[in-house]
């Protein structure tokens, strides 16, 4: 993997039965899921090199920088073929190095990879698929209204927004008029090291704002079976800024980012839309003032379920794993609740503890571990069907890793277990997508 710094598709919760999933199931089911938003076919597209080509210069490839922009175009660019619609773009193992330098600029041509249709970019595998940034400016921006981008199963590191702008990694909106209704959908994915610069600049990793600016109106995140680690916001939300719209992550793990303001890990702000965390680890996130794991606004709802939120710290001793009120958690293990205001049902409080970050098998996204000991083993809702239950009565039966849920043996039973990772699964299934260069 990329350079990490540290150790080592779906909706609201992750549905998956089965060992092993297929290339081919992967492929209908994610151009399934950008034709709901299209009425067009979609294609797919091969990227085959790892260099970031002019998308106006020909050489008889197909760089990832070039696919976006056939996909964005639905025309042919050097060897990539036309894009219709909503497309897949299917990306090789390999390192792609962003080199294109020139930020700030909407049209795919310099710094970051620009957005602007339905497009999945579905990698072979996320320890295997790494798309590096180097510091030139932010990975993706998702730039256009309606504009839907599904990532799924690769590495996202090393970007950094230009100073006085937002996001990262990655940014929704900002191009000088509002947007609306635009989506970021991750799965199997890790987004790492990336920053912003400036003193006001919101969301180390992610960044989507209703109110100020970058205006994405109605735009939602979505995250599932993912990790974001080792993001540094300058100002508030070390992996994810959000004001005012939709976020709502599963089976995920939120660690090691910081903030120079609030958030080190999150800052959900806005009275719009809503948050909903199912089975998620926030753990070992710091922020320079208050809510070392999360600092919740004005958002409504605002809810906890299934998670882990522990082992955060903040120069605001008061404020070390979470900062706010009106926040809805229900068997949910809060290290630390001196500084919020927690309402809810079967809720913990207490060290979790929580093993080091580290690759513990599966797709090879990076998760905490827990012990049989700990307090997190076997206190979560379980579903009738012996999975965990989400804060929508919905089944989750699957943890971070694809192993299967409610199997911890911990606490003497087989109820669910809090956070990403379940304790003595049964099995741990791994995913291997083939394809490459050619």
């Amino acid at each position: 993997m990329s350079e990490m710094g540290v150790p080592g598709v779906g909706g609201e919760e992750s549905n998956r039965g089965g060992a092993t999933r297929s290339w081919v199931l992967v492929r209908m089911a994610l151009v399934m899921a950008c034709l709901l938003a299209s009425p067009l076919v979609a294609d797919t597209i091969h990227v085959t090199e790892t260099l970031d080509d002019d998308p106006t210069v020909a050489n008889g490839s197909c760089s990832l920088r070039e696919a976006i922009t056939a996909a964005n175009s639905d025309a042919p660019v050097d060897s990539c073929a036309s894009g219709n619609g909503a497309d897949v773009i299917e990306i090789p193992a390999g390192t792609y190095t962003l080199s294109r330098a020139g930020a700030s600029e909407n049209g795919n041509s310099t710094g970051d990879l620009d957005i602007t249709s339905d497009i999945t970019l579905l990698g072979s595998s996320v320890t295997a698929v790494t798309i590096d940034a180097n510091q030139i400016d932010r990975v993706l921006h998702v730039a256009a209204t309606n504009a839907d981008l599904v990532l799924d199963s690769l590495t996202i590191t090393r970007g950094r927004a230009p100073s006085g702008e937002h996001g990262g990694a990655i940014l929704m909106g900002d191009i000088g008029a509002s947007l609306q209704n635009a989506t970021l959908h991750m799965t199997d994915c890790i987004i790492s090291n990336s920053s912003t610069q400036g003193g006001s600049d919101d969301g180390g990793a992610i960044a989507s704002k209703r109110i100020g600016s970058p205006d994405c109106l109605d735009c939602s995140v979505t995250i599932v079976d993912s990790t974001l680690v080792g993001n540094t916001a300058a100002d508030r939300g070390g992996a994810i800024s959000n004001n005012g719209n939709a976020v709502t992550i599963t089976n995920s793990t939120i660690s090691g980012n910081s903030a120079g303001d609030d958030g080190g890990g999150l800052e959900i702000t806005g009275s719009f839309n809503s948050f909903v965390c199912n089975n998620c680890t926030i753990a070992g996130n710091h922020a320079a003032d208050g809510g070392g794991g999360f600092d919740r606004g004005s958002v409504i709802p605002f809810i906890l379920h299934n998670t882990i939120v522990a082992d955060n710290t903040s120069d605001d001793p008061s404020g070390s794993d979470c900062e706010g009120t009106g926040i809805t958690a229900n068997y949910t293990l809060i290290e630390d609740t001196s500084n919020c205001t927690i309402s809810g049902a079967n809720n913990l409080t207490g060290d979790p503890g929580l093993q080091a970050l580290a690759d513990n098998g599966g797709p090879g996204t990076l998760t905490h571990a827990i012990l049989g000991a700990s307090a997190a083993v076997d206190a979560g809702e379980t579903h009738a069907s012996n999975g965990c239950q989400s804060n929508s009565g919905a089944l989750v039966d699957f943890d971070q890793r694809r192993a299967p849920r409610a199997q911890g043996a911990g606490s003497g039973g087989s109820s669910c277990d809090l956070g990403a990772f379940e304790f003595d699964s049964t099995g741990t299934p791994v995913e291997l997508l083939s394809f490459s260069i050619e």
